[in-house]
């Protein structure tokens, strides 16, 4: 028998998600696999977020590739993104 991934929402939070520009792909450059990085999200800093997490937002799924801690700060999270559509890589 073939096992199933599930997933279990632990919180909400704000944030905000917006596409990567042409001009941002080029500029993650080899730090990232800028194939497959579609989208950036910036929340306020947590302690409880992983690669191994995932983003829903209205029906969106976006993988988490990279986060950044913002200045070492920890006040602001910078998230690299996947996003999922209809469980398949978007191209």
């Amino acid at each position: 028998m073939e096992s199933v991934a599930t997933w279990t929402p632990t919180e909400k939070r704000w944030a905000q998600i917006r596409p990567l520009s042409a001009r941002e792909l080029l500029l993650l450059g080899d730090s990232q696999n800028i194939e497959e990085v579609t989208h950036t999200i910036t929340m306020n800093f947590t302690k409880n977020i992983s690669h191994k997490d995932r983003i829903l937002y209205h029906g969106r799924t976006f993988e988490i590739s990279g986060i950044i801690n913002v200045g070492e700060l920890d006040r602001e999270l910078q998230l690299t993104c996947i996003e999922r559509i209809g469980g398949v890589w978007q191209d």
